[in-house]
């Protein structure tokens, strides 16, 4: 009896020991997958990392040309309100002009007119 309770020990023994080395590969292989994974996301973020370095270059080039259009807008703004001013005085001095012709073709006609007389 002593001989079988000492075999069953040994094989329980026996049998953990198995087990222990199945855990023993199994968590070998879990390290190297999580050392891959590692790898990997690491190999991902410095990508990342690179695309938004690039996007933020990308979107600076796009501000400082953004800014150029902008000054241009403005300064066509500016010169559009100075051609406007431009040509109100224009259009004040041509209707003060008109009017003064209209008095003189007026005084020409009443002098002619008297003339005749």
């Amino acid at each position: 009896m002593k001989d079988d309770m000492l075999q069953i020990l040994i094989n329980d023994h026996n049998f953990l020991k198995g087990q222990i080395a199945n855990k023993d590969i199994e968590m070998a292989d879990l390290k190297t997958q999580l050392r891959i994974t590692k790898v990997t996301l690491t190999k991902t973020e410095e990508a990342l990392n690179d695309e938004i370095k690039q996007r933020q270059v990308d979107l600076d080039e796009v501000n400082k040309e953004d800014e150029k259009i902008q000054q241009r807008f403005d300064d066509f703004q500016l010169k559009n309100e100075t051609l406007k001013n431009q040509l109100q005085e224009a259009k004040t001095k041509y209707d003060a002009l008109k009017k003064e012709l209209d008095e003189l073709k007026a005084k020409i006609k009443r002098l002619k007119t008297l003339k005749t007389m």
